[in-house]
């Protein structure tokens, strides 16, 4: 790209020749991996170019320019190349932001009034010095006060002992636990005081602002001292919520082979609580079992109960999409409970006798009650959800009373765990991601709608607002 102004050009050339003239080259610079770069120059904002005020240019072609598609470039070798191939300079006092030239992967370095783009985990060059790194802010999308969304600018933090850093490519929310603060309504129990295992009450809790977003998937860009089985490049699965990079212990972070889709990556999260509730309810083989709820963690159920060699597996839910997924991940029978008597469909689908496991997880009092109508005599309603309180008229004098239902509450992170010390959530995540891996269980119809990360902040309030136009929100960054 040749400059939009001669005058300009020889402005920006003068300029550059007379700077540190001894300052040599020390290497070349096509080893850094993935090399993407936008160079941009800064210059007083009394100067002009061609008679017009400066403003933001790219280099020539060959650079790369902000939102074009990942490509390898070359560094240039030294400053006078450098300078060459500026095109038209800053306006000087322009903040530096990750909205005005940040990528996700990418971290700056400044020398004299040139500032370059380089990844994150690349070196830098030699004839610039570390002594003119430079942060660059991040972005995150948080939950402010019960209902509203912000964007929020942040400073990437240093790695610690055993951490590595993400830059996000892909990532998805977890409904149930983040509508308890988006919508405010897990508040009022007040802050959980895990030395007494009780809430606070009179105290409303108030964890705002909350960090939306559950799971992350991207190359990883940094790595911490004492990290062994990560490196960067690696293609990696963690914990984070929506942000555009993420800092992680490598404890709850997973190398992805390269075959394993984001979509039935970032779906851990529900197949382990899906996991949990299985066992918490003791399926068996032959065991009938419903489904109530066909969300993320409902969907991972319904596999694994068909994995399990559960029969009849009967999901239940008024979202006619979530029942036809159902139907193709295993299950037998499919209703929408809201137009039937659905305890009294489970017990005709199981010869009048009822259902030996019901996995209830909306949260939803009808939906407990009908769980049990319909679950055998001496049967377990497993109860998964974090749901608001139940409304009123739960009635535990009716066929729960006479046919000694058993209630289990099933929560994979809370450790002890049941079977402890055989099991802990360690090992429940660690055969999840085994059955992710050999492709027993999916997440490619679970994760929809996905957005750009932009989009985020109009999307997320359908979950609350809309549930059947969202199962489990995914987002793609860049």
């Amino acid at each position: 790209m040749t400059s939009n102004s001669d005058s300009s050009k020889s402005w920006t050339a003068a300029r550059m020749e007379g700077v540190r003239r001894d300052v040599q080259c020390a290497g070349s610079f096509s080893s850094i991996p993935d090399l993407s770069m936008v160079v941009r120059q800064q210059a007083p904002k009394t100067e002009q170019a061609g008679g017009r005020n400066i403003g933001w240019k790219c280099a020539r072609p060959g650079f790369r320019r902000i939102g074009a598609a990942r490509q390898a470039m070359r560094f240039p070798e030294s400053k006078n190349e450098l300078a060459a191939e500026c095109d038209l300079p800053i306006l000087a006092g322009q903040e530096i932001t990750r909205g005005a030239v940040m990528l996700p992967r990418y971290s700056a370095v400044r020398w004299w009034n040139i500032v370059v783009l380089l990844p994150a985990a690349g070196r830098v060059p030699a004839w610039i010095g570390n002594r003119h790194r430079i942060n660059l802010m991040e972005k995150r999308l948080i939950c402010a006060s019960i209902g509203v969304l912000e964007y929020q600018d942040f400073d990437p933090p240093a790695l610690q002992p055993g951490q590595v850093r993400i830059q996000a490519e892909f990532g998805a929310a977890k409904h149930g636990t983040e509508m308890a603060f988006y919508k405010g309504y897990a508040n009022e129990r007040g802050p959980y005081d895990t030395a007494t295992g009780m809430h606070v009450r009179g105290k409303p809790a108030n964890p705002y602002p909350f960090a939306i977003g559950n799971m992350v998937v991207g190359a990883i860009s940094e790595v911490g001292a004492g990290v062994s089985g990560f490196a960067v490049g690696d293609r990696a699965l963690a914990y984070s919520g929506f942000a555009t990079s993420a800092v992680t212990d490598t404890k709850l972070c997973w190398k992805l082979p390269a075959h394993v889709g984001w979509q039935s990556a970032v779906c851990i999260d529900p197949a382990d609580f899906a996991l949990s509730a299985l066992r918490d309810g003791h399926v068996r083989i032959g065991d009938a079992v419903a489904v109530f709820s066909l969300g993320a963690i409902g969907l991972q159920v319904v596999q694994m109960l068909a994995l399990a060699g559960a029969h009849p597996i009967i999901a239940l839910d008024p979202i006619a999409q979530r029942r036809a997924i159902a139907a193709e991940y295993g299950a037998t029978l499919v209703l929408d409970p809201t137009a039937c008597d659905a305890g009294a469909e489970i017990r005709k689908a199981t010869g009048g006798r009822g259902a030996d496991v019901v996995i209830e997880y909306s949260g939803n009092r009808q939906a407990m009650q009908d769980a049990l109508r319909g679950v055998a005599y001496g049967g377990t309603v497993v109860a998964g959800s974090f749901p608001p309180p139940y409304s009123a008229g739960l009635d535990f004098g009716a066929e729960s009373h006479v046919n000694l239902a058993n209630i289990v509450f099933s929560r994979a992170c809370s450790d002890p765990n049941r079977d402890h010390p055989r099991w802990d959530n360690d090992r429940i995540y660690a055969a999840c991601f085994d059955l992710i891996c050999a492709g027993k269980i999916d997440g490619a119809k679970i994760v929809w709608p996905v957005v750009g990360f932009d989009e985020l902040s109009t999307a997320y309030p359908e979950i609350a607002h809309h549930p059947e136009s969202t199962m489990k929100l995914g987002v793609r960054y860049g």
